[in-house]
């Protein structure tokens, strides 16, 4: 989940709403609301992770299925971005299994 990696890292993680894979079955079932299923579903299906820019070359030549879908800047939290680079209001950005 982005929102624990940033608040471990101490960082604030910009993830590109264009950038993140979304699949066709998640997008006939859930049709203009697959983004925000996407985002707080929490039935994640691909593992987020970060990396240091110099080693992603590395994990695609060896054919590791990587999307990149943001970056780690200074800050806290979890930003979505649109493709200018601005922010974008989408409700939850992560689930909670412990939300009342």
């Amino acid at each position: 989940d982005c929102g624990h990696i940033a608040r471990a890292s101490g960082v604030l993680l910009q993830i590109e709403q264009a950038r993140l894979p979304l699949s066709d079955a998640l997008r006939a079932f859930a049709g203009e609301g697959a983004l925000q299923c996407a985002l707080a579903g929490g039935d994640d299906y691909l593992l987020a992770f970060t990396l240091p820019a110099k080693h992603l070359s590395e994990l695609l030549e060896e054919g590791w299925p990587v999307h990149v879908i943001g970056r780690a800047v200074a800050g806290e939290g979890v930003e979505l971005v649109d493709a200018s680079g601005n922010a974008v209001t989408s409700g939850d950005l992560g689930y909670n299994h412990f939300r009342n």
